[in-house]
């Protein structure tokens, strides 16, 4: 037994018997989006040109990591409610309107979870492929692409000059075109410091060649 009239029960139930709840929840998701478009469009323009690496130290941040996911969370939610609007209406056949609804939200569900852990993955985890390799930052003042003749005369005569020198190259220094003639770059060697070039040949054995 109810003390509400028929009228009361029946005020704001539609077709979909759940009231103005569901239009509310697409109104607000759909109010909620514009800031956010507004935030996502101007990120992409000041990312425009970036680099992963760049994308990714963006990402870190608490603020633009918070706003990604929950952009995505609503986008996902109000496109859910809207799949959902437009099945209630046109599908008739209760069974497969029960069978649509399930399946929508449950995409919807998946969706949402993937592209969130997708998100904090990119923000906070770290590359697989990086993870196998120990970086290691150096700095100098000049770099020497290629051990050739001309490169290790030029890193040789950098190093003499003061400057901290790096000569990288793919291709051990003895095997260059100038590998007929140990002799010119034993004289090198000698006549600039036997170190330097001993530097390139240990580094070089690591996987790049590296004098200074």
């Amino acid at each position: 037994m109810t003390l509400r009239n028929p009228l009361g029960r029946a005020r704001g139930l539609g077709s979909a018997k759940e009231g103005v709840s569901h239009h509310w929840g697409t109104l607000v998701t759909a109010i909620g989006l514009i800031p956010l478009s507004l935030w996502f469009v101007i990120s992409l323009i000041g990312l425009h040109g970036a680099d992963y690496a760049t994308f990714k130290a963006w990402l870190s941040g608490p603020f633009n990591a918070s706003m990604f996911v929950l952009t995505v969370l609503l986008v996902v939610y109000h496109a859910q409610l809207g799949v959902q609007m437009v099945v209630e209406d046109y599908v008739h056949g209760e069974g497969v309107k029960f069978g649509t609804l399930v399946a929508t939200k449950l995409v919807a569900a998946f969706l949402a979870v993937f592209m969130t852990v997708s998100i904090l993955k990119v923000a906070v985890g770290v590359s697989t492929t990086m993870a196998a390799y120990k970086i290691i930052d150096h700095t100098y003042d000049v770099v020497v692409v290629g051990a050739g003749g001309a490169g290790l005369r030029a890193t040789m005569g950098m190093g003499v000059a003061g400057f901290k020198t790096a000569c990288i190259t793919k291709v051990f220094p003895t095997r260059s075109p100038h590998r007929g003639r140990p002799g010119r770059h034993r004289r090198v060697a000698r006549q600039h410091g036997r170190g330097q070039l001993e530097v390139a040949h240990v580094r070089h054995r690591e996987g790049v060649g590296l004098a200074g």
